[in-house]
């Protein structure tokens, strides 16, 4: 595929408490793929009514193969901090990690 992501998960509560319940990320995403399509990271969050929220870029790396790596910090609404991510070397569906977290 081309692309990894290394980061650390933190959970949070909003004022509205456990609907407001979500995951912050903070890392760095990597490209070491040639094809010059940038990789991204995808995050998705369970709703409350149990189905996975809209997929959200939470990084992008657009350095380069022999740039440095992108650091990024973004969060996502997580019902009961519960999440899911991906590794994209493209667009949303295009050279994709399945999912991983959750």
């Amino acid at each position: 595929m081309g692309a990894y992501a290394e980061f650390s998960l933190d959970c949070f509560v909003g004022s509205g408490g456990p609907t407001t319940a979500g995951v912050g990320i903070s890392g760095s995403l990597h490209d070491y793929a040639k094809d010059g399509l940038g990789p991204r990271l995808y995050g998705q969050g369970l709703t409350p009514s149990g189905s996975w929220g809209p997929t959200t870029e939470m990084a992008r790396n657009s350095n380069g193969y022999d740039g440095p790596p992108a650091y990024f910090s973004s969060s996502i609404a997580a019902f009961k901090f519960n999440a899911r991510f991906k590794v994209c070397n493209g667009g949303v569906n295009s050279n994709c990690s399945g999912w991983f977290g959750g």
